[in-house]
């Protein structure tokens, strides 16, 4: 790590300045030159007709169907008319400490069951639920339960008690919750009965996910630990007097907590006895994900500035620590990387869920592409999604099919968290336009320049400087001299954080959702013109459909997704599975392998619908 880099992330706490010594006039060229190398680095290979490293089979593999490709991938913002008045906002004087930078929950689900996604959004005491009066039309439910006092960061969406709808898990600093959906949006809190009342309000609670990692119908529950600042704000002073976030290296970690259900309401910590006291610590992002066919989910955590962890799920007695030796602890460079978003999906169509997990300003989003065995590799340089991410923070991370085509794409919410960074670095800034990969179908995912047929209007903070306030759908605004360049990024510049997705408007497209920490949310609704078609799969039962793996084939090629919630950055998304067929009519099986073992088949489906499933 370079000294600069160094005293950017830790700086000094208190009244204690950092070491004042002005930065090399040679660090700016050095950046440059480095750039220069990791993007030529960072170029995807020849494909097989060259003789490159995609000839690799499954890489080189074609398309499910003759999909019709679209021009490029398209959004349009539907915020401003959406209904939803929510804003969050850095502290009013100015000075924002690590907590105040980290982010909140955003979450999608059907909370009165009437077929459309909800909207909860939440932050420093305050929670708010938004029902979806279809049209990306909302309005906010006055009462709902859920308990409004508490710093709120970390979310969770699960069927906990196993009546049909889905309940809530909000985690965060010093607090937590837990809800039972009692219908027509209303919650009730059961969290001290339940066994999670929050004793400590020292202790930093995050991202939180539920699984049944026993198999035994019962959803349990993983909340991962950030770090303990010890009754601190957490604001360091840097070079030039500039004060905002400390480096999490500043402070001891804290870990995280798995929750076993008993089946009947109540929850209790298992962490040691099911070998989860090894994870290292300062966690963020977090998953659950069946990696190696067993049936069993693992349990994928990302740390910031430690080795991230992977467990391997023993038959849901025990998980096994396998980080180092699957390939997944470490970044490109070979060290600990800044994890923080985290999710699952078969990007290259082989059958084996792989893992992006996004990272820190000069460090490249990894992607782990799944070998099979435990084993991974890291592709981020080969996709190209190496080279068009070490320009920008990433949070939020989401595989979707956002064109129908049979091939995930993916999403990032970008936005550094010291909001004075342009003080310290003048080659970046706090707001960051998010980012959209288009999958090739040939290993590559790329970075689409132009989200928007024309730039929304969009009603920032007026407290944002009017560099930082300009909406862009082709670069950033201008860098000093000599500095490199934050890429030619199509989305809106916002203090990204939570990304979630699902399918809103029931239209057949996957949407976008991502949380701005300094201003109102960002609804993205996909208009690519795409001629594909689609199948989505509801899972709908008293059984819980989290991590249920949905199998389709389409003209001979079998594409697995997996029912989920979870993934992403303190976010929930939409829980049905969804498919792109391309131009195929008639999805020819569709495949629900239950965690009992017992599977259902379905033959000759119809495209363009959504097939609602009842678990036996």
């Amino acid at each position: 790590m370079s000294e600069r880099k160094r005293r950017e992330r830790r700086g000094t706490g208190g009244d204690r300045r950092i070491d004042r010594t002005r930065f090399s006039s040679l660090v700016p060229v050095l950046y440059v030159l480095a750039a220069h190398c990791l993007s030529a680095c960072t170029t995807p290979a020849a494909g097989p007709e060259h003789g490159g490293a995609h000839s690799d089979p499954r890489l080189a593999a074609p398309n499910p169907t003759p999909a019709s490709r679209a021009s490029s991938l398209q959004f349009e913002d539907r915020g401003p008319d959406s209904g939803i008045a929510f804003r969050l906002a850095l502290p009013a004087n100015g000075d924002a400490g690590i907590r105040d930078t980290i982010g909140h929950p955003v979450a999608l689900l059907d909370a009165d069951a009437d077929g459309l996604l909800d909207l909860l959004l939440a932050g420093p005491d305050r929670v708010e639920l938004y029902r979806n009066q279809g049209a990306w039309r909302f309005r906010r439910w006055e009462t709902t339960g859920l308990r409004q006092a508490g710093y709120w960061q970390g979310v969770a969406v699960g069927d906990m008690d196993r009546d049909g709808r889905p309940d809530l898990f909000l985690s965060g600093f010093g607090c937590a919750g837990l809800y039972l959906n009692r219908g027509e949006g209303r919650f009730q809190d059961v969290t001290r009965v339940a066994g999670l009342p929050h004793p400590n309000p020292g202790r930093w609670d995050t991202g939180a996910a539920f699984a049944d990692m026993d198999l035994d119908g019962d959803l349990d529950l993983y909340v991962s630990a950030y770090v303990e600042l010890g009754g601190r704000r957490g604001i360091c002073t840097y070079p030039g007097g500039v004060r905002t976030a400390c480096s999490p290296t500043m402070f001891p970690p804290q870990r995280g907590v798995l929750y076993e259900n008993d089946g009947a309401g109540h929850f209790r910590d298992v962490t040691r006895h099911r070998g989860l006291d090894a994870a290292h610590g300062n966690g963020l992002g977090v998953v659950f994900g069946d990696l190696n066919a067993d049936g069993f989910p693992e349990l994928y955590l990302a740390n910031d500035q430690l080795e991230c962890d992977l467990f391997l799920n023993k038959a849901g007695k025990r998980f096994v620590p396998r980080g180092v030796e699957s390939g997944t602890a470490f970044g490109a460079n070979g060290g600990p990387q800044s994890g923080m978003g985290v999710d699952l999906g078969d990007y290259d169509n082989d059958g084996r869920p792989d893992l992006v997990v996004t990272n820190y300003l000069r460090e490249p989003t990894s992607l782990y592409h799944n070998l099979g065995d435990g084993l991974f590799s890291n592709e981020s340089a080969r996709s190209g999604l190496g080279s068009a991410t070490v320009s920008t923070v990433g949070w939020g991370v989401k595989w979707a099919d956002f064109d129908n085509d049979g091939w995930l794409d993916l999403a990032v919410a970008n936005g550094h968290p010291l909001h004075r960074i342009a003080a310290l670095d003048p080659s970046t800034t706090a707001r960051q336009p998010f980012q959209v990969f288009r999958n090739g179908g040939d290993g590559s995912l790329q970075e689409q320049k132009s989200l928007f047929g024309q730039a929304p209007a969009r009603n920032d903070d007026p407290s944002s400087s009017a560099t930082e306030r300009r909406i862009t759908t082709g670069g950033l605004p201008r860098h000093a001299p000599g500095t490199p360049q934050p890429g030619n990024h199509g989305g809106l510049p916002l203090h990204g954080r939570a990304l979630c997705v699902g399918d809103v408007d029931n239209d057949g497209m996957v949407d976008l959702i991502i949380s701005d920490l300094d201003g109102v949310p960002l609804l993205l609704r996909n208009t690519t013109p795409s001629p594909n078609r689609r199948l989505s799969v509801r899972l709908k039962g008293p059984r819980p459909a989290e991590g249920v793996r949905v199998e389709v084939t389409v003209r001979g090629r079998t594409l697995i997704r997996a029912s989920t919630t979870a993934g992403s950055f303190f976010a929930a998304s939409d829980p049905r599975v969804h498919f792109g067929l391309g131009d195929a009519r008639t999805a020819d099986r569709v495949l629900i392998r239950w965690p009992d073992g017992r599977n259902e088949t379905r033959t000759q489906v119809p495209a363009d619908q959504e097939l609602v499933i009842h678990p036996p």
